[in-house]
């Protein structure tokens, strides 16, 4: 798990499988937390019970330890597939979703962060936004 950098625990993997888990962290109307909901809950602990068998470090560490063979698996993102292949062309890997909470219900969900959303200036509904 990415534990040491700021952003990576909560937005690589805790906040994108209370998504999956059909949850949020914050009412609709964006005034009430909803940290201690049953979903939120229960995602925390499906986070809790992979923790103990994670390797809790940089992203950078985790990229290393999984190209050198010494990771079954990391949650990264596709950022990282190009480095990945170029520093380590020996290795053979995948890419999968992000594992849900709930086996029952819920969605694989990822974080997209601004830098991946853009409108062109001759796009249509760029005048409506």
């Amino acid at each position: 798990m990415c534990a040491g950098e700021s952003f990576s625990p909560w937005q690589q993997w805790f906040l994108p499988a209370v998504w999956g888990n059909e949850a949020s962290i914050l009412s609709k109307d964006m005034k009430k937390s909803l940290l201690y909901s049953t979903k939120v809950i229960e995602t925390a602990k499906f986070y809790q019970a992979l923790s103990k068998y994670s390797l809790k470090t940089k992203q950078a560490d985790l990229a290393k330890a999984f190209g050198e063979g010494k990771l079954g698996m990391y949650v990264s993102g596709a950022w990282d597939i190009s480095g990945i292949e170029s520093n380590y062309p020996n290795i053979l890997f995948d890419v999968a979703l992000l594992p849900k909470p709930n086996k029952w219900s819920g969605t694989h969900a990822s974080f997209a962060g601004a830098e991946v959303l853009a409108i062109t200036k001759q796009s249509k509904i760029r005048k409506q936004l």
